[in-house]
């Protein structure tokens, strides 16, 4: 927990980092006491999505449904699959359903533009910071006979809203737009986390 206040704080720097239940359940398990929790997810360049859900599972005691993509299918431009659904599965003896803060910019690429976007789905989870850097596509590629290699997207993914898709390839907006001042960089000031604080603590009305 954060010196003088009550609220968890969590850095992930890498979703290429494996983790299992037992960590997560483990570190959320020591943040019992918290009326709140930031996960800080900042210049997060993705990896692995088996990750995201490992945290997300713990997250909340609830299906949600997290966000729809589709797979490229024929050469025209509008020609993708039908919508496949993705869901959480909630599991675990530990699951932390308090208030969440996840704080993130514009470096948060791939599997963190994912992370964001799943967090939408959670009325309990709070974005902010700046719009994540995208990259959210499942990537194809391979090599040119000269040489040069390629990789493109071949899927599409988006918020769920009834029957179709907002896009968030190119970047996932925060819910609360706060930007970090260089000043503040060089004087070892963090503004966002200073949000992300203030929002805990005086947006949600926690039981003393």
């Amino acid at each position: 927990p954060i010196d003088s206040t009550k609220i968890g704080y969590i850095y992930y720097g890498s979703f290429s980092n494996p983790v299992s239940n037992y960590d997560i359940e483990y570190t959320l398990s020591r943040m019992r006491s918290t009326q709140g929790l930031i996960i800080d997810v900042r210049n997060n360049g993705g990896g692995s999505p088996d990750n995201i859900f490992q945290i997300l599972n713990k997250l909340t005691d609830k299906k949600h449904y997290l966000y729809g993509s589709q797979i490229k299918t024929g050469k025209g431009h509008n020609e993708f699959s039908e919508v496949m659904e993705v869901y959480n599965s909630p599991e675990g003896n530990y699951t932390y359903d308090k208030p969440v803060v996840i704080l993130t910019n514009r470096n948060c690429y791939s599997a963190t533009s994912f992370f964001a976007a799943a967090c939408k789905s959670y009325p309990n989870i709070t974005q902010i910071g700046d719009t994540t850097g995208g990259g959210a596509g499942a990537p194809h590629g391979g090599q040119l006979p000269n040489g040069w290699y390629y990789r493109f997207s071949v899927t599409r993914s988006g918020f769920p809203h009834g029957d179709s898709l907002y896009d968030f390839e190119t970047g996932v907006p925060p819910d609360i737009f706060i930007n970090m001042d260089s000043n503040d960089e060089q004087n070892g000031y963090d503004s966002m986390i200073d949000k992300a604080i203030e929002y805990l603590l005086t947006d949600y009305s926690f039981e003393q």
